[in-house]
């Protein structure tokens, strides 16, 4: 009898030894699925953003064709983005759009907040115009003059964040810099590039 007992306590043993090493083996496989699942499907990707259109509002130099002393405008940029991710992106406060000359900050308004759905696009209507009392003026403005083209850009930076699995948030940062050439004589964008750059969190 004792030697039977012994014997199946050892068998025990081992069952129950070999269903600790089938859990484990399962809880890994079912670990690396969802790894798999996670990197493939539900890590976080950065939003892409472009500038499709853009349009000039007005623009008002005074005294042109004769010689000009400054000139405002106001523009009117068209920005889409696309949220990759599957989960909403959420447009948050912080994001402002600037409107620059000379390198010289001459106009921002903030970027408005809102929800993109996930797998979507969703664009946002931006005006841009020069603020304060002190318009374009000087010496840039007077070789812009001559050229026909007055240079401006813009920066656009949208904050945001998203949530995946319900449980994951990162939070995101979406920048579009524009170079734009404004045409005197057809009262018109004559062209502009923009680049692209964007940061999330892991």
């Amino acid at each position: 009898m004792g030697k039977g007992g012994k014997g199946s306590c050892e068998k025990r043993k081992q069952r129950q030894k070999a269903a600790c090493v089938a859990c484990t083996v399962v809880l890994v496989i079912v670990l690396i699925i969802l790894i798999v699942l996670y990197v493939a499907v539900f890590r976080p990707r950065d939003p892409r953003v472009q500038v499709p259109t853009m349009q000039l509002l007005s623009l008002y130099p005074i005294g042109y064709p004769l010689p000009i002393s400054t000139a405002n405008l106001t523009l009117n940029l068209q920005v889409s983005i696309y949220n990759p991710n599957k989960g909403t992106f959420i447009v948050q406060d912080g994001g402002i759009a600037c409107l620059y000359y000379n390198g010289a900050q001459v106009g921002f308004t903030p970027v408005p907040t809102g929800f993109i759905p996930a797998e979507s696009f969703s664009t946002i209507s931006i005006p841009l115009t020069v603020q304060g009392s002190a318009p374009l003026q000087g010496l840039y403005l007077q070789a812009d003059i001559v050229d026909g083209i007055l240079q401006v850009s813009t920066t656009v930076t949208i904050v945001g964040k998203v949530t995946t699995l319900n449980l994951f948030t990162h939070h995101a940062d979406v920048v579009s810099k524009c170079n734009i050439n404004v045409s005197f004589n057809s009262r018109g964008i004559q062209s502009y590039t923009c680049q692209h750059s964007f940061s999330i969190d892991p």
